[in-house]
């Protein structure tokens, strides 16, 4: 099972959409930013991170370990996401 997830232009700033996503354990998300802002899509246990992704760009990542991973971007603090693997 995989999952996608944007940076995106909201109404009120740029945010992560959808803001939380469930897979099975080995599933992948790609990460993306069509946004024309830089992004990064950083977990806050450092699981992983994407680095800066420019607008056109993106990431992906295998999930292993069953758990709730919580994440952010580091350019805009106020973003934030969760992916949960079962």
């Amino acid at each position: 099972m995989s999952a996608s997830v944007r940076a995106v232009n909201g109404g009120s700033g740029y945010a992560f959409s959808p803001s939380s996503v469930t897979i099975g354990r080995g599933g992948r998300v790609a990460f993306s930013n069509p946004s024309s802002a830089p992004h990064t899509f950083t977990a806050d246990g450092g699981a992983f991170d994407s680095g800066v992704i420019n607008s056109g760009g993106g990431f992906s990542f295998t999930f292993r370990s069953a758990g709730t991973y919580a994440y952010h971007c580091d350019i805009h603090s106020y973003m934030h996401g969760t992916i949960i693997v079962r």
